[in-house]
C-alpha cells in the first residue's frame, strides 16, 4: 500500500475513535439550569393571546409564559442588548404557512 492511503486511512480511524465520545455522550444531555427553569416555567401553557395585544415594558410579564428564553432576556435587561423602555409588540393573528407541496 502507498504511503498516502496508508495515512488517509490512519486519519480516518482517528476522527473516528474521536467522535465517539461525543455520539455517545450526546444522549446523556441535561440542558443548563436555567434552560430547565425556562422549560418548566412554559411547559403548561394555558390559554392564547388575543390579538391585538399589546405587550410593554409595564405589562410583559403577564406574557412571559409565551416567550423564547431570550425574549425574557431583553425585557428583564440582563444583558447590554435591552428592550428599549417604549417598546410595544402588537399581536397579530396566528396564520397557518403550510409547507410547500416539494415539502409534503
Amino acid at each position: 500500500m502507498k504511503l498516502a492511503r496508508k495515512l488517509s486511512i490512519l486519519g480516518l480511524l482517528v476522527a473516528i475513535v474521536m467522535a465517539l465520545p461525543v455520539v455517545v455522550g450526546a444522549q446523556d444531555y441535561a440542558p443548563p439550569a436555567e434552560e430547565q427553569a425556562w422549560l418548566a416555567a412554559t411547559a403548561n401553557q394555558s390559554g392564547t393571546i388575543p390579538p391585538g395585544t399589546v405587550i410593554t415594558m409595564q405589562n410583559w410579564r403577564q406574557y412571559k409564559q409565551f416567550m423564547p428564553a431570550g425574549m425574557i432576556d431583553l425585557f428583564e435587561g440582563k444583558y447590554f442588548w435591552k428592550m428599549p423602555a417604549d417598546v410595544q409588540m402588537v399581536v397579530g393573528p396566528t396564520v397557518d404557512h403550510s409547507m410547500p407541496p416539494s415539502y409534503r
